[in-house]
């Protein structure tokens, strides 16, 4: 494999378009981008195929929102996008956000119902202040689809309803994926190998077996069974594996550090995921790799990388200041 070349594919650079590859996918504030490594066919479909069970989480939105984290669409993500009044389940209301994260509005969806009784026909809705403009529209489609004539009187007696004021309370619910998110962080943990071990981690054949979960369809823990990977991927409950290194939430943390028959990478997304990703079972591969450590803070767009041992002895000695 020559140093550009797809890392998933082996396309040699030239015969193919490539695409800047961020590591930490760029939606949750990852900073840090392979040039030449991924081309854009890759890129494209593992967007869509991986990363995105991570960037679109249910649990990851609500910290891009809090951090206001935008995606591909110039916007952050609306958690709340979808809810019902607790109070009337079948009255839709969502909380509506600018495209930067920033409160706006509560916005209550439109809600029609019409009855006809006999020559007579009873109308009901609810609707937001905000479009209230839109009310003789409305009732001029409801009578038409009824045969029903309205008067322009009517229209404005109706129009002349005051509006009720109210602070609801909104009762959302959301499905969570305990499952596709993980290959995300697996994906993670090949990108490093590929940055921190250099292009011979290519031909690995702990990197050959990541590829094939990587792409594939089947479960993962069947593909981790097969293939004989292992490693430990889920959501943190209660303190993270290594809380010394980072206590910080708005931070992605990562580390690679040999040990005598493997290597592995740690990978932490928020406090909210961390992993073990084996990335090889023949350290001595790769004999000038001492390990290396990274943290993006999303909050304040900064990233800093060392070796492993350094960034050890660091924490430590914070750790020791802190408690005395």
């Amino acid at each position: 494999m020559t140093k550009k070349s797809c890392i998933f594919c082996g396309s040699e650079y030239g015969s193919i378009e490539f695409a800047d590859e961020h590591v930490f996918p760029d939606a949750i504030g990852g900073l840090l981008v392979l040039k030449d490594k991924v081309c854009k066919p890759c890129n494209d479909k593992l967007g869509h195929s991986v990363d995105a069970h991570l960037v679109n989480h249910g649990l990851v939105s609500f910290l891009r929102l809090h951090y206001g984290l935008k995606g591909k669409s110039g916007k952050v993500p609306n958690p709340f996008e979808r809810g019902v009044l607790k109070d009337d389940p079948k009255q839709q209301i969502r909380y509506e956000f600018t495209d930067d994260g920033k409160p706006k509005r509560t916005y209550l969806v439109p809600q029609v119902s019409a009855i006809k009784d006999g020559e007579a026909l009873k109308v009901s809705f609810s609707i937001d202040e905000s479009d209230r403009g839109s009310i003789p529209s409305i009732m001029r489609k409801i009578a038409n689809r009824h045969n029903v004539h309205i008067s322009d009187d009517h229209i404005k007696e109706v129009l002349n309803i005051p509006s009720q004021e109210s602070n609801p309370t909104i009762k959302s619910s959301m499905k969570l994926d305990f499952e596709k998110y993980r290959k995300a962080i697996i994906k993670i943990g090949y990108e490093l190998g590929c940055y921190w071990l250099g292009d011979e981690y290519y031909h690995d054949p702990v990197a050959t077996s990541i590829r094939e979960v990587i792409f594939s369809n089947a479960p993962l823990y069947e593909d981790a069974q097969r293939l004989l990977l292992s490693g430990k991927i889920g959501f943190i409950d209660g303190e993270p594996d290594f809380p010394f290194l980072s206590d910080n939430k708005a931070c992605h943390i990562a580390f690679c550090h040999p040990q005598s028959d493997f290597i592995s990478c740690y990978v932490r997304v928020f406090k909210l995921f961390e992993g073990h990703v084996l990335l090889s079972r023949c350290p001595a591969k790769y004999p000038t790799f001492e390990g290396a450590f990274i943290e993006i803070n999303v909050e304040n767009k900064s990233m800093r990388e060392l070796p492993f041992l350094e960034e050890v002895y660091c924490a430590s000695r914070n750790h020791n200041r802190a408690d005395r």
